[in-house]
């Protein structure tokens, strides 16, 4: 089974971490005060009560070194060591057994697990001492061996880092990450040329490589083995893109020298951080080789900002799709367009731009009853080829204008028989409780679609057509029977008869019982 290797101390200034695991409060309580750990380079980082325990302690945190009693329940000391005998020899943690037993087949069974130590209870503070200085030596051996391992297992350990998003970087302090850029938007140049281009020349070739997405191909480059560019990422990063142009690729390396610095931390994040913040200067013009320790060139505290009339330019942008208006379009476009330009946003920020268009394009879309399918958003990382602003500028517009495009189209061969469909469905029931949408659930499409529809084939709103069909039944009913008015009011589909006086009245200019009277010559006896 394959784990994390735990923290590694190399050189630096970290300690080897420490697990306890004794069923005893006492020993693990007393342990880490009775010896004197930090003398040689240890820290006391976790205890356990049992091995199932520290078993699952070890799945999220690492040790180094562990001191295993034998006899606990539920999973002894032995039963650990059965359990660890079958992770990676390289992520394996050191054991001492700590026990009061002497009996000499606990020992021979720990030893054929490969245990580092055996010390009797009480513990002899020399004798641990004696061990821990030990232990630091061959600590020390294994780390340096894995510091020198080869480029592929280093990869594999970056990829676990990677993953879990925290942990030690001290493996990596001779390592910086290239982040391999496709510029150019002609498929011959585009990023699989440029991969091959790469591989010819990092150290290791395609074992170097981590991962991709996108335009963008990420490799770990070990900088002691750049012998033939004097050792420097720099001289090797500008011959990498000079070759490459050479063979028609345009591109960009964006080289994190910084990423191992920290001994540990939020490893993911500082990734993605670093990432975009070189991203973002060749987003804005920046040539060819970057390195993560550079001075921004573009960036300035603004671009860390959102923009502030974002929110009203989205509306403008939906508001001249639906009234089908390509200069209003145009022109949010272009005041959206210059605000990003004049921040020189970031590209997280540029990012979320990008998804905000999308989503009020989808609610443009959803309301014209067109399958949101056709929409994509702009998703700037996972492009074929990386876009500078101008490009992104394009693309945008195109965006903006093919969704106007389709909701043209979509208006244009609109159903003739919608509206008549709608009206139908309200005539038979125009007694019920009747809304938009409840008509537009029956026909099949969004209460916006149908809304403009029936507006524009009938000439008046749904709503007035619905009002104006149960003034017209209330007229009929107050001629032809003897009903009383609130019984007029909801048989027409008014309900309360208030409502049903207030609309009659401002529709006729007389109540109902006036109307009756002119109508029959009758009097009204009750409401």
């Amino acid at each position: 089974m394959h784990r994390q290797p735990p923290g590694e101390q190399g050189g630096g200034s970290s300690m080897y971490s420490v697990m306890i695991v004794d069923d005893e409060k006492a020993i693990r309580t007393n342990l880490p005060h009775a010896m004197d750990f930090r003398k040689y380079g240890f820290q006391v980082s976790a205890v356990a009560k049992n091995g199932k325990d520290a078993l699952e302690q070890l799945e999220k945190t690492p040790a180094d070194l562990i001191f295993l009693d034998v006899c606990m329940p539920i999973l002894d000391g032995i039963g650990m060591l059965r359990e660890l005998a079958g992770w990676e020899e390289n992520s394996r943690p050191f054991v001492v057994i700590l026990s009061g037993y002497s009996d000499f087949e606990y020992a021979r069974a720990a030893i054929n697990y490969g245990v580092k130590g055996y010390l009797l209870k009480p513990v002899d503070e020399d004798e641990a001492e004696q061990l821990l200085a030990k232990m630091k030596e061959e600590l020390d051996v294994r780390t340096q061996r894995r510091a020198k391992a080869g480029i592929g297992e280093r990869v594999s350990l970056l990829r676990e880092l990677h993953h879990s998003g925290d942990g030690s970087r001290e493996g990596f302090c001779d390592d910086v990450v290239v982040h391999l850029m496709a510029l150019s938007h002609d498929p011959e140049g585009g990023l699989a040329a440029l991969r091959r281009t790469m591989e010819e020349l990092i150290p290791g070739g395609a074992e170097a490589f981590l991962h991709s997405r996108g335009s963008v191909a990420t490799y770990l480059l070990s900088v002691p083995a750049l012998e033939e560019a004097q050792h420097s990422v720099t001289l090797f990063g500008r011959h990498a893109v000079h070759l490459a142009g050479q063979q028609g690729g345009e591109c960009a390396l964006l080289i994190d020298d910084e990423i191992f610095t920290k001994p540990e931390g939020a490893f993911r994040r500082d990734f993605e951080d670093h990432f975009y913040r070189m991203a973002s200067e060749i987003f804005w013009g920046a040539e060819g080789l970057l390195l993560a320790s550079s001075a921004p060139r573009y960036l300035t505290e603004r671009s860390e900002r959102r923009i502030e009339e974002e929110d009203a330019l989205l509306r403008k942008i939906q508001n001249a799709i639906r009234e089908a208006d390509g200069e209003e379009l145009r022109a949010a476009f272009e005041e959206l367009t210059l605000s990003v330009e004049e921040r020189r946003l970031h590209l997280v920020l540029l990012q979320e731009v990008c998804y905000r268009i999308y989503y009020a394009l989808a609610v443009v879309f959803s309301e014209e009853g067109l399958d949101g399918a056709q929409l994509q958003p702009l998703d700037l990382r996972s492009a074929p080829a990386f876009p500078r602003y101008a490009k992104w500028k394009e693309l945008l517009w195109n965006q903006l204008s093919g969704a106007l495009d389709l909701v043209t189209e979509e208006r244009k061969r609109q159903k003739p028989g919608l509206a008549d469909q709608a009206a139908a469905y309200v005539r038979a029931h125009f007694r019920e409780p009747i809304t938009l949408k409840s008509a537009a659930d029956a026909c099949f499409v969004s209460p916006a679609y149908l809304g403009r529809c029936f507006q524009k084939s009938m000439g008046v709103s749904l709503k007035q057509y619905l009002n104006d069909l149960r003034l017209e039944e209330a007229k009929r009913l107050l001629v032809q029977t003897d009903l009383r008015i609130y019984e007029i009011a909801e048989a027409a589909g008014f309900g309360e008869s208030k409502h049903f006086v207030s609309k009659f009245t401002a529709a006729n200019g007389c109540t109902p019982a006036e109307f009756r009277r002119v109508e029959t010559g009758h009097e009204e006896k009750g409401s």
